[in-house]
This record gives C-alpha cells, sequence and structure tokens, in this order.
C-alpha cells in the first residue's frame, strides 16, 4: 500500500512538472532514479522508480532487470522472488537472446530452492542462442549442484 502510494505522490509530481513547463521524466530519469535509490539501500523506492520507469516504456528491458535482480532479489523475500520471476520472464519474452536475464532468472529459481527449473533456464538460454557461455554456465551449475547434494548428505 505504501509504495502504491509514493508512486501516486511521483506521478502527481511528473504531471505537475509539466503543467509548469518542466519536461516530463524520460525512462532515463527514471531508471536512473532506481539505480541510485539500489545504491542507497532503498528498495522501496528503487521498485517504485523502476515501475515509472516500465509505465513510461514497458518495452525497456533494462528497467525489468533493474527491478528483478536488483531490487527484489536483494530484499529477498519469497514473494519478492516470485516478483522477481516474473520481471526476468517478461525481459526473456522481450529480448531473448540476452544471457545476463536467464542467468539472474537461474539464480532466483535457485534462491528458490526449485534447481531443476534453474537448470531448465540456462538449457532454455542455450537452445536460444548456441554459445560457449551457455556451455559454461550449465557445467558450473551442475558442479554446484553435485557439491550441495553432497554436503546435506
Amino acid at each position: 500500500m505504501r509504495s502504491r502510494t509514493i508512486l501516486f505522490w511521483v506521478l502527481i509530481l511528473s504531471l505537475s512538472l509539466c503543467a509548469c513547463g518542466q519536461r516530463a521524466p524520460t525512462w532515463q530519469d527514471q531508471y536512473d532514479l532506481g539505480t541510485r535509490y539500489l545504491s542507497d539501500g532503498n528498495y522501496e523506492n528503487a521498485i517504485i522508480a523502476f515501475t515509472a520507469a516500465i509505465e513510461i516504456d514497458p518495452q525497456n528491458v533494462n528497467a525489468y532487470i533493474g527491478r528483478g535482480a536488483d531490487t527484489y532479489v536483494k530484499r529477498g523475500s519469497t514473494e519478492d522472488l516470485l516478483l522477481a520471476k516474473e520481471d526476468y520472464d517478461r525481459a526473456i519474452e522481450l529480448e531473448p537472446k540476452r544471457w545476463e536475464t536467464y542467468q539472474k532468472k537461474s539464480v532466483v529459481l535457485t534462491m528458490m530452492g526449485d534447481h531443476v527449473e534453474g537448470l531448465a533456464t540456462l538449457y532454455e538460454y542455450k537452445e536460444a542462442n548456441s554459445s560457449s557461455e551457455a556451455d559454461e554456465a550449465i557445467q558450473s551449475y551442475l558442479e554446484r549442484l553435485s557439491f550441495d547434494i553432497e554436503v546435506e548428505r
């Protein structure tokens, strides 16, 4: 509820600036603001700024990655991890050849305890983009997974 209230006031402020002859904030303005909030550890306002960037340009992958990876994941609750996964799914849909998004989605799935889906995400990338990056990441993931299984025993 608090984040919606803040978002409401950000939008009101944006409209007020437009009425005063100021230019409306751009996608980049909101993204940069989100990045600044994130670096200050202010995750609530970072989410609001990244969300505003997405509302301005819903096709821009960077805002989804910023909100998902850099903000929701750092907050780390189960709900936040699910929201991060949704952002990664949208980013992959928009830009299916971007390695970073698959990697981060795989990490989120692993954090959620879904190792099979985490690995499957890396294979999705390999299927869409044949590359040595994918092969190395898959091998590394399998090694970490086998190590985790050994540690649990």
